[in-house]
């Protein structure tokens, strides 16, 4: 297997076309020997300034010189005429080289949205097949473009990017949506990395957000229990994920632990990404009986957005459950008033105005 390696020291220089004074030809005729597979492509990269990378394709893997000394690719970045603001794209060619001058190249096709990085670029060929690596800017990801080479064409077989840090992410999306507690904590346990974690920390909403909507489906048909336990491993993944990315590791109890990841997270200081889904969890561990523990979700709720009458209402029908009538009543009070002020008090239940005046 050849490699080629563009590094930030190649060779720059100016590209001309491809004249008949290079090619020794005045069409795009095969030369007289026969080796010549491609058309002429004259002036198409003509004045740009790219990097060449010097490849060793051996004939022997497939790669035909076509009457050149050496084979190699070039690349450039370009921009549309008149769009000085618009987005770089990549153009690149495969080349045949004599005597320092280009006898003829033949373009390979760049998918849309690609960046070849110069300084961690590599080109490796096999079998009439070549594929080129680069690395994002500032990401742990890179692209593979893998083409094959049948003397007459260039055709694209296959992208792939290649994103480490964003698997991590997907693995805890899939834990926080079907996985179990088990799979969860076999998973925390393995030596996870995620790097440069400014791209993938506002992922963690993601996480938290997949598991609520699978949890808030299996309290729909009936498995409220289960959707505890769906919601309670997707609030552990997402502050996992914020622990990989910097962020301050979740200690304590539920749900302190999680309001405090959450609260630190660098690019989400506002309760808004949580504060809802939260919310929701108190309310299904009040539906399956467990109201202590409801209560202080609840309260955490109130602390972080005062004015959602919702948490009232669960707050004060826990207090209820556990007799607590006199600060049950208070929280019906409230929610009750809110209700009124928001011009909906056509939506109050009825077992509001039944309580919230009960002093027992």
């Amino acid at each position: 297997m050849a490699v080629a390696i563009l590094t930030s020291g190649c060779r720059t220089f100016q590209a001309g076309p491809v004249s008949p004074a290079s090619t020794g030809k005045t069409d795009a005729s095969e030369p007289e020997n026969g080796e010549h597979p491609f058309t002429d492509e004259a002036g198409e990269n003509e004045g740009l300034v790219g990097s060449a990378v010097e490849g060793d394709f051996k004939q022997s893997d497939g790669f035909a010189l076509a009457g050149a000394e050496q084979l190699r690719l070039f690349f450039v970045e370009t921009r549309d005429k008149g769009d000085q603001g618009g987005e770089q794209k990549i153009k690149a060619w495969l080349q045949g080289v004599k005597q320092g001058e280009v006898v003829w190249q033949k373009t390979i096709p760049i998918p849309e949205g690609i960046r070849i990085k110069r300084s961690e670029t590599t080109v490796k060929s096999s079998k009439g097949r070549f594929a080129i690596t680069s690395h994002y800017s500032a990401r742990h990801s890179y692209f593979v473009l893998t083409y094959m080479y049948n003397r007459k064409t260039i055709k694209l077989l296959k992208t792939e990017v290649i994103d480490p840090s964003q698997d991590v992410v997907d693995e805890l999306v899939e834990l926080a949506t079907s996985g179990t507690r088990q799979e969860f904590d076999r998973y925390r346990s393995k030596e996870n990395l995620v790097m440069y974690p400014g791209h993938y920390r506002g992922q963690y909403k993601k996480v938290l957000e997949s598991g609520h909507e699978t949890a808030m489906k299996l309290h729909k048909s009936g498995k409220t229990k289960q959707a505890v336990e769906r919601l309670t491993i997707a609030m552990d993944a997402s502050c996992y994920l914020l622990s990989l990315c910097g962020d301050s590791a979740a200690e304590g109890d539920e749900p302190t632990r999680w309001i405090h990841a959450w609260s630190e997270c660098r690019d989400s200081p506002e309760p808004w990404a949580w504060v809802g889904i939260l919310n929701d969890f108190g309310h299904l561990l009040q539906l399956i009986g467990q109201d202590e523990d409801a209560i202080k979700v609840f309260n955490e709720v109130v602390k972080a957005d005062p004015k959602r009458a919702s948490v009232y209402l669960n707050f004060a029908d826990s207090q209820y459950s556990l007799k607590n009538n006199i600060k049950a009543s208070e929280y019906y009070r409230t929610y009750k008033k809110m209700m009124e002020t928001a011009g909906q008090t056509k939506l109050i239940p009825s077992r509001v105005t039944e309580r919230s005046s009960d002093t027992k």
